[in-house]
């Protein structure tokens, strides 16, 4: 983590109209291109908190790097160095804890944002699904919580084959098809050891919503075949905006992402049903829906 650095582009800064922008878990790319994109007098206030050594650490190389600081005192830590200046708007463009954090500092600073209850549950796996089975249930397929301690039973019910997924997503790591109880116990064990990668979710959802994610790391779901897509949007003031649907495209043999084509290549009526759909689960439970689509 390092300390709050505020740069001004596009133009002469410093004057009566300039805006400050809070950039939460910056990027390289973030770096790199809103100096380009600036507009004149928009100053940007960039912060840097564990977004590299999560990804370090799912991938078995943060032997070496700082530990990510609890992301609660982090808020009050970047609140206390903001001060009296005024921040106009907070950003983010990184999923994991960007959003989460972001959403946190704008309710702390009074600024527009989504809950931070809402953009907390949609993180998790488990919740969401929870939260989607109440509104779109035709669309959620079985799913079962998983605990990753020792001698933890599986949940009553569940059914192999299963996929399997850490209720923190992360470039879909960990996420896969499991045939067996002993194949879910070999991925119990490797989250069971990611302390540090849970905390940040851990910490936000206890202090937001009080919910514990304590040793169930991992969500199990029933299959499901058909074509992979994402429906793209936002919501706000109570309203949904649809931006498209686009095809997910995964390498061959994968379950990695190699791109993402528009227009989809869906019918048209199924794209309208998942465009409806899509909405009510935004306006009713805010949860994001990975969409698999059969005919």
């Amino acid at each position: 983590m390092r300390d709050l650095r505020e740069q001004g582009f596009g133009g002469e800064g410093g004057s009566s109209q300039s805006r400050t922008v809070l950039v939460v878990c910056s990027t390289f790319r973030d770096h790199r291109e809103l100096p380009r994109l600036a507009r004149r007098g928009v100053n940007y206030m960039f912060h840097d908190y564990a977004s590299i050594s999560l990804e370090e650490l799912i991938g078995g190389g943060a032997e070496e790097l700082d530990r990510a600081a609890d992301p609660i005192a982090e808020v009050a830590r970047i609140c206390a160095e903001i001060g009296d200046r005024t921040i106009s708007a907070v950003i983010s463009t990184d999923d994991y804890p960007g959003s989460a954090l972001a959403a946190v500092l704008a309710k702390e600073l009074g600024l527009l944002g989504p809950d931070p209850k809402v953009s907390l549950i949609c993180q998790h796996k488990y919740w969401s699904r929870v939260a989607q089975a109440q509104f779109a249930p035709e669309a959620v397929p079985s799913f079962w919580p998983i605990d990753v301690t020792d001698n933890a039973q599986l949940p009553d019910g569940i059914a192999f084959p299963v996929f399997v997924k850490p209720v923190k997503s992360f470039f879909s790591i960990g996420a896969h098809r499991i045939d067996h109880a002993v194949e879910l116990a070999d991925a119990k064990r490797r989250w069971s050891t990611l302390d540090e990668f849970f905390l940040p979710l851990e910490r936000l959802l206890e202090h937001e919503e009080r919910i514990a994610v304590g040793g169930k790391r991992l969500l199990a779901e029933g299959l499901l075949e058909g074509a992979q897509v994402t429906v793209e949007g936002y919501a706000y003031g109570g309203e949904v905006g649809i931006l498209g649907v686009v095809d997910s495209i995964f390498f061959h043999g994968t379950l990695a992402f190699s791109r993402f084509e528009y227009p989809s290549a869906l019918p048209d009526d199924v794209q309208e049903l998942w465009r409806r759909l899509r909405g009510v689960s935004w306006v009713e439970s805010a949860s994001t829906m990975g969409c698999s689509i059969s005919r």
